[in-house]
C-alpha cells in the first residue's frame, strides 16, 4: 500500500508540476512583454506577436498533456481494494428497514 501511495502522489506531483508549467510558459512571455513595453516606452509589434501566439497555443498544451497523461495513467494499473458487497432486492431492503424501525420502537418503548 505505501508504494502505490507513494506511486501515486509521485504522480500527482508530475501532473501538477506539467500544468504549472505550461500555465507558466504562456504567462512569462506577457508579463515580459508588459515589462518591455512600460521599460522603454515603445510598442514592439513582433514580440507582441510571438506573445498572442503563444498565449493563444497554452489550451492545445494543456490538451496535449492531459491526454498525455491519460494514456499514461490507463497503461498503469493500481490495484483496488476489493470490497465484499451483497447484493439485495429492494423488497429486502425495504423489509429490513421497516424491521430496525419496529424493533428501535419497541427499544425506546421498553425503557
Amino acid at each position: 500500500p505505501i508504494s502505490s501511495l507513494k506511486r501515486r502522489l509521485q504522480e500527482v506531483s508530475l501532473q501538477t508540476g506539467l500544468y504549472l508549467m505550461s500555465f507558466w510558459f504562456g504567462y512569462i512571455p506577457r508579463i515580459v512583454e508588459d515589462f518591455v513595453r512600460t521599460a522603454t516606452g515603445e510598442l514592439n509589434y513582433d514580440l507582441i506577436t510571438a506573445v498572442h501566439c503563444i498565449f493563444a497555443n497554452q489550451g492545445f498544451i494543456f490538451l496535449v498533456i492531459y491526454f498525455t497523461l491519460q494514456q499514461r495513467s490507463q497503461k498503469e494499473t493500481v490495484p483496488v481494494a476489493e470490497i465484499n458487497t451483497t447484493y439485495e432486492t429492494v423488497s429486502k431492503i425495504r423489509a429490513n428497514a421497516a424491521r430496525r424501525k419496529s424493533s428501535s420502537r419497541e427499544s425506546s418503548l421498553a425503557n
